[in-house]
């Protein structure tokens, strides 16, 4: 009895042994997240580099944060060394030492102790507006935009500015897509010389309306992959802020995952006509 005992304690061990190996093994490859979009109106070069994490794990967010790798942009001809931002947790770069430039491709270079991550984007062209126009209705205002089309992809996103009822000023953001239903607003004119977005707000009788800022971005093929594969933009994420990693549909990282992308927006004034 003694000597089945032995035996099964031997046969732990070793199972525990094995365990551990393997454990360690799958720590040491660790899949690496980076999420960047460049623009050329941006003043500031960010790029996020996280660990990822598994489904269901529960972690604290500040331990996925990398903070001793070596990140750099290049359009082949000048490279740029982003330093880590502790308050930000991220990496940064003045665009004043390296200018982001419409029609360029740049290239992203994460390296993180021996592993190397790379991506590369196009920026897309300045959306050039030709006319925009409003009219107020009894339940909101019917909208009119027209464009240069240079690009394949655009969003649209509306603030309006308004006064409420107890003069209270307000503002009312929304996003549109090409059938004005509030998801997924990428809407694709690669035919189209010239682009007409027409839609209608729909606003609520205690405002007082005043203006309307329109933003046209003009967005690169990766950003619009990971736009609809994702399915929605989170409203309360801006276009130039952090995405939610590593919960990506689509990634074009090369040793990772996450999104490497080019934004040009524009803004437009317009009195609501009354």
């Amino acid at each position: 009895m003694n000597r089945l005992a032995f035996i099964y304690l031997i046969l732990i061990l070793v199972s525990c042994k094995k365990w551990e190996v393997e454990k360690n093994k799958t720590d040491s490859k660790i899949l690496i997240a980076v999420s960047c979009l460049i623009s050329p109106v941006s003043p500031i070069i960010t790029v996020s580099v996280t660990k990822s994490v598994l489904l269901n794990q529960v972690i604290n967010s500040d331990s996925l944060e990398i903070k001793n790798a070596i990140v750099t942009i290049s359009d082949l001809e000048t490279t740029l060394m982003l330093n880590y931002n502790p308050l930000k947790m991220r990496y940064e770069g003045l665009q004043e030492n390296f200018m982001i430039l419409s029609g360029k491709t740049y290239f992203l270079v994460v390296k993180v102790k021996e592993k190397i991550l790379e991506a590369s984007c196009r920026v897309p062209e300045k959306p050039q507006i030709l006319a925009i126009s409003n009219k107020k209705e009894p339940m909101g205002i019917q909208f009119s935009l027209k464009w240069k089309n240079k690009d394949e992809a655009y969003l649209i996103k509306s603030e309006i500015d308004g006064i409420t009822n107890f003069n209270i000023p307000t503002k009312l953001a929304i996003n549109w897509d090409d059938e004005n239903i509030f998801v997924n607003p990428v809407i694709k004119s690669n035919i189209l010389d010239e682009f007409l977005y027409s839609g209608k707000f729909i606003i609520p009788t205690n405002i007082k309306l005043n203006k309307i800022f329109t933003t046209v971005t003009a967005i690169d093929k990766n950003y619009k992959l990971y736009i609809e594969k994702r399915g929605k933009v989170d409203s309360s994420v801006g276009i130039l802020e952090r995405f939610s990693e590593p919960n990506l549909g689509f990634s074009n990282i090369k040793g990772g995952i996450g999104v490497f992308g080019a934004v040009y927006p524009i803004t437009t004034e317009d009195v609501i006509v009354r």
